[in-house]
């Protein structure tokens, strides 16, 4: 035996033990970002969920004000909507039509008939007009305070005033009337609820836009 063989031998478990000591501070470590990384993702899914959970209940609230002048524009604006430019151009064409007839001293059925349609139909356009129109003075001198109080959040809207409160889901509202000065929310051909765009935030145009087309309403602007 070589005099420097068992130093030499002493020498070679140091090193032994170091790398076997190097090895496992390497797996702790590993095991250890392992870890921080699973628990970083966790944290990130929470926060994620709570701030989901957050925008599903977070609502938006406007003062609508109302006034006679703004309820005329919305009921114009519905009313030239819903009776349509060809049933203007219609009664256009049977005016004429009815204007060269007597001209030319035509006394017959077809003027009667064109007579007839020009008449009822500037009657309907008329009657379709007056009526909404009475409707929404009717409400407006109903209330004490011309403004209503309109919450959304995600799946309904609530309009409140102090002649009473409604509370409809998104999927009422078939179709959003976009105009420059008022948006109309239509729950049938006949029936709607206003909007003074002026009273309502970018935030919550944007919002009523978003929920009005998930649940399946049309957005005409």
């Amino acid at each position: 035996m070589r005099p420097n063989a068992r130093p030499q031998a002493r020498k070679n478990r140091r090193c032994i033990h170091w790398n076997t000591l190097s090895f496992f501070r390497t797996e702790n470590d590993a095991d250890g970002r392992r870890s921080f990384a699973a628990e970083e993702r966790s944290m990130s899914d929470r926060f994620l969920h709570t701030l989901g959970a957050y925008k599903a209940t977070m609502s938006h609230e406007a003062t609508l004000i109302y006034s006679e002048a703004l309820l005329r524009q919305a009921v114009f604006a519905f009313w030239r909507r819903s009776v349509g430019v060809g049933f203007f151009v219609a009664l256009l064409v049977a005016a004429l039509g009815l204007g060269v007839l007597v001209a030319q001293g035509m006394a017959s059925w077809i003027v009667g008939t064109l007579a007839a349609v020009l008449v009822l139909g500037i009657a309907f356009a008329t009657v379709v007009y007056i009526v909404h129109y009475r409707n929404s003075l009717r409400k407006f001198h109903q209330m004490d305070k011309p403004q209503a109080t309109f919450r959304a959040d995600e799946s309904s809207f609530t309009m409140s005033s102090d002649i009473g409160t409604t509370t409809l889901q998104w999927s009422a509202v078939k179709e959003l009337w976009q105009f420059p000065s008022v948006w109309l929310l239509l729950y049938s051909k006949s029936q709607f609820s206003t909007l003074p765009l002026a009273c309502l935030s970018p935030e919550t145009q944007a919002h009523i836009v978003q929920c009005v087309r998930a649940a399946g309403g049309k957005v005409d602007g």
